[in-house]
């Protein structure tokens, strides 16, 4: 799989082909730096604060990301600083509405369905 990708960024940096499939170098690149360094988490037990909460925001954040950009754009306000600030908030919201109600209702789920253990 590092193989194809990599073929993909030579692809895409030295020869300039535009793969059909919708891949760009972003993508590419973060594809092989994840497959490097995914292997090596294990080593890391992080019992932070602030690292579990970045966790937290990392995927809202992708979501609304490029919503927060088309609200600024639509309003003519392009600024880079703005638009963090938005998207950090919408994420927030989406936590607050979405990630926690969802994370209680699994954890009652779940304590709910789990089988007693045999002694």
């Amino acid at each position: 799989m590092g193989v194809l990708l990599a073929a993909f960024v030579f692809a895409k940096t030295v020869l300039h082909a535009e793969p059909k499939m919708g891949l760009n170098i972003n993508v590419c690149l973060g594809t092989i730096a994840a497959l490097l360094v995914i292997p090596r988490l294990n080593e890391f037990s992080p019992k932070v604060r602030w690292d579990k909460m970045l966790g937290l925001f990392s995927f809202p954040l992708f979501l609304c990301h490029e919503s927060a950009f088309n609200i600024l754009y639509n309003h003519k306000l392009n600024n880079p600083a703005l638009l963090l600030l938005a998207a950090i908030l919408l994420s927030a919201i989406l936590i607050v509405v979405v990630e926690i109600p969802s994370d209680r209702i699994r954890y009652r789920l779940r304590h709910l369905f789990q089988k007693p253990v045999a002694s």
